[in-house]
């Protein structure tokens, strides 16, 4: 009961920045406090924390806040963080006005691990576990989720995680770009490893993700 209660309130969060334009917090900041409560599901302090993260961004939200004031461009992130340089996602609010609003980090508690079978906790834990998979790497319900949660974020454009050394995550990523591209929304593929920068040329992806947004979500 108390893992459906901390998804639930981790859920009003996304709601909030779901409704606010600006973005009052950026999408780092998602990262440690969800993933914390995630890891941590079903204690009290988990709860705990999830609403102090929650309540946080509801006063941002209704004092004005904003990650970039002048806002332009909405991106959800596909796939893996890229752990090794979290930086990276704030790096186009100066250059573009983008801000990346969304990645499965963000609600994956609440899509995922909320569940209700009163009287039968068995089932309740096994219905949490069996379909993450599904959820987060595989077509069809990765690119089902990731268009669902796109579209009531606001995202314009999507950067998708093509890991490397990690198969059967690519392949899912791959087939999931080709289901979103065909509703128009769209995808850029980033080929590196989540916490190995050691292949990870910066000023590169940066310019990669800068002509992206020029070019398929600001142009024209």
């Amino acid at each position: 009961h108390r893992i459906n209660q901390t998804g639930e309130v981790i859920q009003e969060a996304r709601d909030i920045i779901a409704e606010t334009r600006p973005c009052p917090l950026p999408i780092t900041e998602t990262f440690p406090n969800v993933m914390a409560c995630t890891w941590d599901r079903g204690s009290q302090w988990s709860l705990d924390h999830a609403r102090q993260y929650r309540d946080e961004i509801k006063a941002w939200a209704d004092t004005g806040v904003s990650v970039c004031g002048d806002e332009k461009v909405r991106l959800a992130w596909m796939g893996n963080a890229l752990w090794s340089n979290t930086g990276f996602y704030r790096a186009f609010e100066e250059s573009h006005g983008a801000v990346f609003v969304w990645s499965m980090y963000t609600n994956f508690l609440s899509r995922g691990y909320v569940r209700y079978f009163d009287g039968d906790p068995m089932r309740a834990l096994a219905a949490r576990h069996i379909s993450m998979n599904e959820l987060l790497h595989l077509p069809p319900w990765m690119a089902d989720w990731v268009l669902h949660e796109a579209g009531e974020m606001g995202a314009q454009g999507v950067v998708n995680l093509v890991p490397i050394g990690d198969r059967l995550s690519a392949n899912g990523t791959l087939l999931a770009k080709i289901a979103i591209e065909k509703t128009g929304l769209p995808v850029l593929d980033i080929s590196a490893n989540m916490v190995d920068a050691r292949a990870w040329d910066n000023d590169q992806m940066e310019a990669k993700v800068g002509r992206f947004i020029d070019e398929k979500i600001l142009s024209p």
